[in-house]
């Protein structure tokens, strides 16, 4: 038994020790669990701690933020000014412009020797310069320049022209690179800034002297040798003028029908008294300057604005001529722009236009070397006042050609290095220095009288076109014995009937178009697989071709009777106009316009 108790206490110590065991695992596992919820309430608690404290730091962010605002709400706003002078340097003492008053402000974190005259600086509440920006004004006001001061100051006037305001030019603007006249922009602290794009009556050109000649000119010898005697000799000779007490003439008046050299003249007037003034002065470097006003580009809506023009272009022509520079003032079209006054063609605006124009006619004979040359095809239509002597003293007509005049038209326009045909120049064809022209089967033509025909031509190209294909393409226009060249009848209120001729219309612009003509269709041919050159017949078919195109026109009652007034001519009322020039080719019956719609005339 004792054996027994022996065992069951060492059972019970076994199942204690498991017990114990056990009981350890348990508690290990306990251990465990509770550090793990150690772990979890850490984490958990770490994470809720983290987003409260980035949630008290966003709210700590909006409520620094609305501080911010609170405070730029109460701050007052900021003052800008232009920059002027420095007053001290050891103190950072300046001058600026504010709203066009100086004040006398600090800047004492800048280095104001980097300062520049009109540039914009920053103020602090308490008027003291707190940035300088690299910036100037960009808005303000057109002024034009009407005199450079000193202490860098200029006297410009406003756009009412009677308003002049003393103005400071800033870094942005130099004196040297403007003149008297230039717009400017002026800022409203009353600084210049920049210069202005022209006006416009710079764009009307005030260019130097064309490259146009007198001997560019054909038929109009006695016009240009009139206009020498009045306009080159007083420059050339001006002592002698005095001596003579003769007064040379302020301008003249070119008047005439369209396309008849008007504008060519007033440019040849330009080089040619630039070209005699350098030969007589020795200056090699003179220049003439010409300023070409159109009529229409005159006129505006805007009050006061034509004759601001009007004394824009007689003022950049003076300023041009004090440089002893011959200035040529061409006004274009002058009917449009100075009509009679009273005569109801236009608006009121013509009654100031007109005095105006007098008022700088009369200012001219102040200023040497200008000249003022107007052209119109209607000289009825201008003021009586304008026309009068003392302002355009001479009155030049500029009329159509005459059969000699054309003939020294073509020779400008069909010269001797354009290519004409090879039969002028084959010498089968010649008999002497004469081309004897053949048919088809190559016998020589005869004219009517029997005789052959041969004209004078050589192998020079020049001989060919002045001495066989212009005469005969002018007798083509200018043989009144031709019926082809019957153009219109006019009929007026009277019974009587009128023939106007192809010479009627002619002019140089006319003869132009022609050699033009007549060098496409020869080009033509030649691309097509033709004879290459000019001949005759495509001056010729060029011709025709010119006024048939214009065969209506003018095509009405009135639009005659103002192309007779153009043409010189007065009489009876038109009261009929038929056109007599004919298709050859479709034989058409000769045509009867009355009351069609009205084209330009020639």
């Amino acid at each position: 038994r004792k054996g027994d108790g022996k065992m069951s206490n060492n059972q019970e110590i076994r199942q204690l020790e498991k017990e114990i065991e056990n009981l350890q695992q348990k508690l290990k596992l306990y251990q465990q669990h509770m550090k793990a919820l150690r772990e979890k309430y850490e984490e958990e608690k770490n994470e809720i701690l983290a987003k409260a404290a980035e949630n008290i730091r966003a709210k700590e962010e909006a409520l620094r933020k609305a501080k911010e605002e609170l405070e730029a709400l109460q701050t007052p706003p900021n003052s800008f000014g232009a920059f002027l002078a420095v007053v001290s340097d050891s103190d950072n003492m300046v001058r600026i412009m504010v709203k066009g008053e100086i004040i006398q402000v600090l800047a004492p974190n800048l280095d104001i020797k980097n300062l520049k005259r009109g540039q914009l600086v920053r103020l602090s509440a308490d008027m003291h310069i707190v940035e300088a920006l690299d910036q100037f004004e960009e808005l303000g006001e057109e002024v034009r320049l009407e005199t450079v001061m000193s202490n860098g100051r200029a006297l410009v006037s406003t756009r009412l022209e009677d308003e002049k305001m003393v103005a400071y030019f800033s870094e942005l603007l130099s004196p040297r690179d403007i003149k008297v006249g230039d717009k400017l922009l002026m800022t409203r602290s009353h600084f210049l800034v920049e210069r202005l794009p022209k006006s416009e009556v710079d764009d009307l050109a005030i260019e130097e002297a064309p490259d146009v000649a007198y001997e560019k000119i054909g038929g109009l010898n006695e016009q240009i040798q009139a206009i020498h005697d009045a306009i080159e000799l007083p420059y050339l000779y001006p002592d002698k003028f005095r001596e003579y007490k003769i007064r040379p003439p302020k301008g003249i008046l070119l008047y005439g029908p369209p396309g008849c050299g008007k504008t060519m003249i007033a440019k040849a007037i330009a080089n040619g008294l630039a070209q005699k003034v350098r030969e007589k002065t020795g200056q090699k470097d003179l220049k003439g300057y010409f300023l070409n006003v159109r009529g229409p580009e005159l006129l505006t809506k805007w009050v006061g604005e034509t004759e601001r023009k009007i004394r824009e272009a007689f003022a950049k022509a003076k300023e041009k001529a004090n440089e002893n520079c011959p200035v040529v003032i061409f006004f274009d079209e002058m009917d449009a722009i100075f009509p009679m006054r009273g005569s109801g063609i236009s608006s009121d605006v013509e009654k100031t236009a007109v005095t105006m124009f007098c008022t700088m006619l009369d200012g001219v004979e102040e200023v040497k070397n200008v000249i003022i040359i107007g052209a119109t095809n209607r000289q009825d239509l201008i003021d009586p006042a304008i026309l009068r002597p003392g302002r355009l003293d001479l009155k030049i007509r500029i009329d159509r050609p005459d059969e000699r005049g054309a003939t020294d038209i073509f020779i400008r326009y069909l010269t001797s290095d354009l290519p004409f045909g090879a039969q002028y120049f084959d010498v089968s064809n010649y008999e002497s220095d004469y081309y004897v022209p053949r048919d088809k089967n190559g016998n020589p033509r005869f004219d009517g009288e029997g005789q052959k025909i041969k004209y004078l031509v050589g192998k020079d190209p020049s001989k060919l076109a002045a001495n066989y294909l212009i005469p005969r393409s002018v007798a083509r226009i200018y043989d009144p014995n031709k019926t082809e060249n019957q153009f219109l009848e006019i009929t007026y209120a009277s019974g009587k009937k009128e023939i106007m001729y192809l010479k009627d219309f002619m002019s140089g612009a006319v003869i132009e178009s022609v050699v033009g003509r007549a060098k496409k269709i020869a080009l033509k041919r030649e691309l097509g697989g033709g004879e290459k050159g000019i001949r005759l017949q495509d001056l010729y078919d060029a011709i025709e071709q010119e006024f048939k195109e214009n065969q209506d026109l003018p095509n009405t009652t009135a639009g005659i009777e103002d192309w007779l007034r153009i043409s010189g001519k007065r009489g009876d009322r038109v009261m009929n106009v038929r056109t007599l020039i004919q298709e050859e080719t479709a034989k058409e019956p000769e045509k009867k316009v009355e009351n069609v719609p009205t084209g330009h005339y020639l």
